[in-house]
């Protein structure tokens, strides 16, 4: 998939485009998540490089290749003029052996994610049915798209995220989530990546414990609701 995207990005920008952005539209599809939802919202909850960036990598890695090799292309400075999802410092430190392949993709990856919120990467190890629910939420997908118009089965007021969080109707799983995690409950419903600082095991199943805690305030509250 990489290197039809990394010819169309030099020859024809718009076809590329079209090819990610039926990769994401794919990805979305497969989640069950609203087509309409941020592609760097997708791909910084996902812990992903867009295909571009993918492609802006590997492309960025053959020049490298050829000019170590003393084979170096006669157009390699308008090739790399076209790499625009990598910053030109970056570009400059790795032809330089002043940096890797690896650190580029962990800061790009990293500055997705403060810039969503996250702040501790990864958000989950895996998406299962649970995560997803508690993607959603995070991303407020739910106000728009599945609670529209509608009322909380609990008490007939609104059905928003924000409702959903103070909700006398879902306090029993809250308390829970606080009682299991402690101050880390008012960070962790939309920063899961905060809880990456304990130990693994422990991690794995805090994390599933939030997730279907989450699952239960969200479908109790919406079960009834017209």
């Amino acid at each position: 998939m990489l290197y039809p995207i990394i010819a169309l990005n030099l020859l024809c920008k718009s076809k590329a485009d079209s090819i990610t952005s039926k990769v994401s539209t794919s990805i979305k599809n497969l989640l069950g998540l609203n087509p309409s939802l941020a592609r760097e919202k997708l791909y910084g909850w996902l812990h992903e490089l867009t295909p571009q960036e993918k492609a802006d990598l590997s492309l960025l890695r053959t020049i490298k290749k050829l000019i170590k090799a003393e084979l170096p292309l006669q157009n390699h400075e308008f090739l790399l003029g076209n790499i625009k999802n990598i910053p030109g410092d970056m570009i400059v430190s790795y032809l330089q052996d002043e940096t890797s392949i690896g650190l580029i993709k962990d800061e790009l990856l990293m500055k997705r994610s403060q810039a969503m919120g996250l702040t501790a990467g990864k958000p989950f190890e895996t998406l299962n049915a649970p995560d997803l629910n508690w993607l959603k939420l995070a991303t407020k997908e739910l106000d728009i798209y599945r609670w529209k118009d509608k009322l909380c089965a609990h008490c007939e007021l609104k059905l928003t995220t924000e409702h959903l969080l103070t909700c006398r109707g879902t306090k029993d799983e809250r308390d829970k989530i606080k009682e299991k995690i402690g101050d880390l409950s008012e960070k962790v419903l939309f920063d899961p990546s905060v809880l990456n600082s304990l130990d693994k095991n422990k991690r794995k199943n805090t994390k599933s414990f939030i997730a279907n805690k989450i699952s239960t305030m969200i479908l109790s509250a919406e079960r009834i609701a017209r």
